[in-house]
């Protein structure tokens, strides 16, 4: 499947951004997306994330979160020693408060 172009570059962006608000403009956003994806399906997205090299710094999805609090849990289990299991579950606790943020 091929991705297919959905928008250029508009000479008067700048003029709509001094225009509207950072509300209204959101609002676009978000109705163009559900068009998208109406239009183009789930998969349309999942193929922009995979082809997607970088992600911006600090972004951590709730599953990986998720993931980090189990292999901490489980290592802090795991060892013998109680001052390095102390460290695993400072790091799970970690994992944890971020997750509500």
């Amino acid at each position: 499947m091929t991705l297919p172009v959905l928008a250029g570059r508009h000479p008067r962006g700048f003029m709509r951004l001094d225009k509207y608000g950072s509300e209204q403009r959101a609002e676009w956003a978000r109705r163009g997306g559900m068009a998208t994806k109406t239009r183009y399906g789930k998969e349309f997205y999942r193929m922009i994330r995979k082809r997607r090299r970088d992600y911006t710094k600090g972004s951590m999805d709730r599953r990986s979160k998720q993931r980090i609090w189990e292999e901490c849990e489980r290592e802090a289990r795991a060892t013998g020693n109680p001052a390095i299991a102390g460290l695993w579950r400072a790091l799970a606790k970690g994992c944890e408060s971020n997750d509500e943020k």
